[in-house]
């Protein structure tokens, strides 16, 4: 694909999932939805989401596509903490954080395919974006939650 074909095809791409992370509720949605269409758009043949805990030591897979594929948790593990761990040319990770910290992974594996800077540029946006919608749905909740407060303290006045 030509440069400009290329960018202009991310580019519909990410304001399409932008619009459909929009829409969504749920934390777990979301990353499901970015999930498979950024698996799809990659023509990925395995994809994960990885998050880490607070004092869990590895990262624990949420989803998978396919949901028996195997993941090296050491390698995402260390890339949710920072430390750059070194990965084959045919993977992709982007970084997702909640609640302004690191906590998660975007991963996505494409054998016998070398992605280039640009696909990892096109990753971190994508992450960025999981970022921002998750961030929007726990203030979303957030604020659901001191209304559903601020009624209850009102009815006992």
């Amino acid at each position: 694909m030509l440069p400009v074909e290329r960018e202009l095809a991310a580019l519909k791409f990410m304001d399409a999932l932008s619009a459909r992370l929009k829409e969504v509720r749920e934390p777990h949605k979301a990353l499901r939805h970015a999930l498979r269409d950024t698996c799809e758009f990659f023509d990925a043949s395995r994809g994960c989401i990885a998050t880490l805990s607070a004092g869990r030591s590895t990262a624990k897979l949420l989803f998978m596509l396919p949901k028996e594929a195997d993941w090296d948790l050491a390698v995402l593990t260390r890339y949710i903490r920072h430390t750059h761990p070194p990965f084959g040319r045919d993977m992709l990770i982007g970084s997702v954080r909640r609640r302004g910290a690191a906590w998660g992974a975007l991963a996505l594996v494409a054998p016998g395919r070398e992605f280039d800077r640009d696909d990892r540029r096109l990753i971190a946006r994508i992450a960025e974006l999981l970022t921002g919608a998750v961030h929007r749905i726990d203030g979303d909740r957030l604020l659901g939650v001191r209304d559903r407060i601020d009624r209850k303290i009102m009815e006992q006045i």
